[in-house]
């Protein structure tokens, strides 16, 4: 049976994965002062494209009004949306987070899913370094809360990358045309920008080798205007703040970073396994977003991608496995029945899980589906009262 190009159905093991790192994130925002919000799963497709987000990647429908509307594909601008609409201002700065699915459709071939699992926070209203530190601090510990600790993270800044492609003499069409380059990560296309500038050579390895430092960055920068240097020493004074935080060793920088979503104006940073190129998450600073609403609001967030990282934790994840677990069976009585949604109930307090077997079956066959399932235990329905089997034993 097909479906739609970019969907998939999701099973109930990565299901219960997915549940699983989203009240890991859930319960470290809550503690840090976040406040939950949520927004329609559809918006106004005019709405949506004041947040500068390309018309071709938008699911779009008509309502029985005639009125275009698009899926959600992204909770930045609703979350905005819904603070300068509804918050008390004396609340600023606003720090909200969310969970939910998102819609994209990415092009042919990408292997990428079209719809996708977020968790994610914004801080509205404060500008200044603290609060990039705090989203990307954020970040990390609600992956290691989930069981997430291999990760790595990649900072760059927009601003530093403007300035950079500036610095090779580009015209402004040619620039605009790198930094869609960059966003692809075509780098024959980029090469191909930065091959008619004098220092094209220069600048393109600083915008994609790893190995690009902040003083490599700092001698191409030599010339343009204060503002550019300033940018980058924010960005090494932010790295340098995360490695006292204890992400030393897992944060790179990198001076040609540009993420999917083009409304971000200052620092941006991206969460990858420590094997994989693929992203799982990142975020930044999009201090102009508000002015698309009427109003300027220094803002900066994050959102996880739920999706990606329920199917690559690791197995050791899986701690429901070393909590006690029990199939309740051989409850056919009435008598049995009502026994069994009380001990169920019972071991639910208790923190434990069970199952109650409804189809009646053998001690053979429910010692069969016990060690299928992974359970532990077996609880056997006898009129003298519950037997415990030990799934091991038999």
């Amino acid at each position: 049976m097909e479906l739609p190009e970019g969907m998939c159905d999701v099973l109930p093991d990565v299901a219960e994965r997915q549940r699983r790192v989203q009240r890991a994130f859930q319960a470290v925002l809550s503690a840090s002062g976040y406040r939950e919000v949520k927004t329609p799963g559809f918006e106004l497709y005019e709405f949506l494209r004041r947040g500068f987000i390309a018309e071709e990647t938008m699911y779009k429908f008509t309502d029985h009004r005639g009125r275009i509307l698009a899926l959600r594909p992204d909770f930045t601008l609703p979350v905005l949306r819904l603070a300068l609409s509804q918050l008390p201002e004396e609340d600023m700065p606003w720090k909200l987070c969310y969970t939910g699915e998102v819609y994209r459709i990415e092009r042919p071939r990408s292997g990428k899913s079209h719809e996708y699992t977020q968790v994610g926070a914004e801080i509205l209203g404060a500008p200044g370094q603290v609060a990039e530190v705090e989203a990307i601090w954020l970040a990390a510990q609600g992956l290691r809360q989930a069981g997430y600790g291999s990760f790595r993270i990649v900072m760059g800044d927009c601003r530093v990358t403007s300035a950079l492609l500036r610095a090779a003499g580009l015209p402004t069409e040619a620039q605009e045309q790198a930094r869609c380059a960059l966003r692809r990560q075509d780098w024959v296309e980029l090469e191909h920008c930065l091959n008619r500038a004098s220092t094209g050579a220069d600048v393109f390895s600083c915008l994609t080798e790893t190995a690009a430092t902040i003083d490599t960055a700092k001698e191409l920068l030599k010339g343009q205007e204060s503002q550019s240097m300033v940018a980058l020493e924010q960005l090494e004074a932010l790295h340098d703040i995360l490695v006292r935080l204890g992400l030393g060793g897992k944060i790179e920088l990198d001076f040609g970073l540009i993420r999917p979503m083009p409304y971000y104006t200052g620092m941006v940073f991206e969460f990858y396994t420590e094997t994989s190129a693929q992203s799982i998450g990142g975020g930044g600073r999009y201090d102009r977003m508000g002015e698309v609403l009427g109003r300027h609001i220094p803002a900066v967030g994050f959102a996880i991608n739920v999706t990606e990282v329920a199917h690559t934790i690791p197995d050791t994840y899986q701690d429901m496995k070393k909590r006690p677990s029990y199939l309740l069976a051989n409850a056919i009585t009435p008598a049995g029945v009502e026994q069994a949604f009380a001990k169920l109930n019972q071991l639910i307090k208790q923190g434990y899980t069970g199952e109650i077997d409804l189809l009646g079956q053998s001690r053979a066959a429910i010692l069969d589906q016990a060690r299928a399932k992974g359970y532990h235990k077996v609880l056997w329905w006898e009129e003298s009262g519950w037997q415990e089997i030990a799934v091991s034993d038999e």
